[in-house]
């Protein structure tokens, strides 16, 4: 879609499971059993593979390859342009979450609450750890540290997986625990920028947490949960909820700036681009935004 004037430029029409994943002018979408390769200026297929299962998750390109797991069957890499198969990691349970991938290494969680650092070359595994809960939220690699959430927000010494810190740092739950909605399987978001986590559960609250510490600095309550990571555009952060508001925070101090009422609830993690904010609502609405002066 032309940012723009909102003009379709191309459709590629399938099945899809999951999010797209974009690298080397490449668009990666599965369809059905098919992960598609389509060229991002044209809408043109340029290769399909069949794993034989879906992906629900992004995949990952990174120098050329691109990365993706599928529901209780492999990890893939293959060349991003051609296709071919360069290798792909055994696994029995379900993969919700995207690879990550920084200097040589992927770095892939399953359902079960297993996580594996990979060599990004070969597959060979370089460390595995297991996490109390369910893994099937976002993992990220931020300032050193490898963090994923389950019930609570765990970051990792990426070199072995050992936990760093954990929040909530007891075993409670309580308010932190996430509450699943019809539309979107739904657990605390986080989102990592300048050595804070921002971080939320389906409650409505919102934390800022000192990303080497897991320290509390702030936090916020909204009125309704939320499906989705926060933004952080230099000293704002913005998220949507639930209950179809748009929130932008002073990222130092957790106060609320501005609001914007969608149309309906806000399922994704708001864009940012060119002055302006993007937002995709339930009823399937993108809405461009623009922050008030």
């Amino acid at each position: 879609i032309d940012a723009g004037t909102g003009e379709t430029l191309w459709l590629h029409s399938g099945n899809f499971d999951g999010p797209p994943g974009v690298g080397n002018g490449v668009l990666f979408v599965h369809s059905g059993l098919d992960m598609d390769a389509v060229d991002i200026e044209r809408g043109s297929r340029l290769w399909s593979f069949n794993p034989g299962s879906v992906t629900l998750h992004a995949p990952v390109v990174d120098d050329g390859v691109v990365y993706f797991g599928t529901d209780g069957e492999y990890l893939y890499a293959m060349d991003a342009l051609t296709g071919e198969l360069e290798w792909s990691h055994g696994s029995d349970i379900t993969m919700y979450l995207s690879p990550v991938v920084s200097d040589g290494v992927v770095y892939a969680a399953t359902f079960d609450n297993t996580v594996y650092a990979l060599d990004a070359s070969t597959g060979r595994v370089i460390w595995e750890s297991r996490i109390p809960g369910r893994v099937s939220d976002l993992l990220e690699l931020a300032d050193g540290l490898l963090y994923l959430s389950t019930h609570a927000l765990y970051a990792l010494d990426p070199a072995t997986g050992e936990i760093v810190w954990r929040f909530p740092a007891g075993d409670q739950g309580g308010p932190h625990l996430p509450v699943t909605y019809p539309w979107t399987q739904t657990e605390p978001y986080f989102t990592v920028d300048r050595g804070v986590v921002y971080y939320g559960s389906d409650l409505g609250e919102v934390f800022a947490l000192d990303a080497a510490t897991g320290r509390l600095l702030w936090e916020y309550q909204t009125l309704y949960g939320r499906p989705a990571a926060p933004t952080v555009s230099g000293d704002m952060v913005l998220l949507g909820s639930l209950g179809g508001v748009l929130y932008a925070l002073d990222a130092a101090t957790g106060q609320l700036i501005w609001h914007y009422p969608t149309t309906e609830a806000v399922i994704a993690a708001p864009l940012v681009a060119d002055g302006l904010i993007y937002v995709t609502t339930a009823d399937g609405q993108v809405h461009a935004v623009q922050a008030p002066s």
